[in-house]
């Protein structure tokens, strides 16, 4: 969890949008985070998330959605397949950290057995070099434990974190419609109000001052559908310009990434082929034993 919150705070402060944003302050200011969080002001937010969640609450009449930009069908597209590689790609990675688990289990069980064997052996070559071989084999299923946080804290971490991003993606692009959707709603009620007011009009029904009152009406409707036409552009640019901060930053995140992987497993590879090397030059370095002092520890 901690690295988890590292991560996302390390992310939330590199965004030139949320970086100096109140909430994050407060959160990482705040002595009194859960106090000062019920006393803040619902109303202090501004701007095009606010009206993002005003324009969606006020969403009351859903039609099918049709997509007329071709760059969100693209992208959505794009999305949909890189989800499903990195969820396929989560799975690969997983094994590989089972695995590797399973080979430290398996080391360390080896290890303790082959000590077990150089504890009863009455040879004191033999049991020394059985002695060199099972601590060696405690020291790698050390590194085979190490390796395995690395992995975690690299390939796995990242790729979790992207699978996370694209389904806050997925949810922006569905608030995007409703956007969308309260705008037609807007659309709709203003040439209700229209046809309403042109009826009424030719008709000679209405007095001249509840005319003028529909006509208020009608105007304001039009500048509800002006600002609703805004709010679902301003949406669809902010949402643009954030895919391209995620296109950029997945590169460079999977670059990093994959980079410290391989060094963490090359480093790895050289320390347990170290340990290798050195059991040779422990056994050379053990001084020879007589035959007839064998014997008489035999005897």
């Amino acid at each position: 969890r901690r690295r988890a919150l590292e991560r996302c705070l390390n992310k939330i402060t590199s965004h030139p949008k949320l970086y100096n944003d109140p909430n994050l302050k407060m959160f990482l200011e705040s002595d009194r985070f859960v106090i000062d969080v019920k006393r803040k002001n619902k109303d202090e937010s501004k701007g095009v998330l606010k009206s993002l969640g005003e324009v969606v609450s006020h969403a009351t009449t859903f039609n099918k959605f049709i997509e007329t930009d071709e760059w969100f069908d693209n992208h959505k597209n794009q999305l949909e397949i890189l989800d499903s590689q990195l969820k396929t790609l989560m799975k690969s990675v997983e094994a590989v950290v089972r695995q590797r688990k399973d080979l430290s289990g398996a080391t360390t069980e080896f290890g303790d057995n082959v000590l077990s064997m150089a504890g009863a052996e009455n040879n004191k070559s033999l049991a020394h070099n059985l002695t060199i071989l099972g601590n060696i084999q405690k020291k790698i299923k050390e590194l085979h434990e190490k390796q395995v946080k690395h992995d975690v804290a690299t390939l796995e971490n990242t790729i979790d974190d992207y699978i996370r991003l694209i389904g806050s993606i997925k949810v922006a692009f569905n608030s995007r419609e409703k956007v969308y959707q309260t705008w037609q709603n807007a659309v709709s009620d203003l040439q209700k109000k229209k046809i309403n007011y042109e009826r009424s009009k030719n008709q000679g029904r209405m007095a001249q001052d509840k005319l003028s009152l529909a006509l208020a009406q009608i105007a304001e409707s039009e500048n509800r559908v002006e600002e609703c036409k805004d709010d679902f552009e301003n949406v669809s640019k902010l949402i643009k310009s954030e895919i391209d901060r995620f296109d950029k930053e997945k590169v460079e995140d999977f670059k990093n990434s994959v980079e410290a992987f391989l060094e963490s497993l090359m480093e790895t590879q050289k320390e347990i082929i170290s340990l290798w090397e050195s059991y040779f030059l422990q056994v050379d370095s053990q001084p020879d034993v007589a035959p007839e002092d064998e014997a008489v520890t035999a005897s």
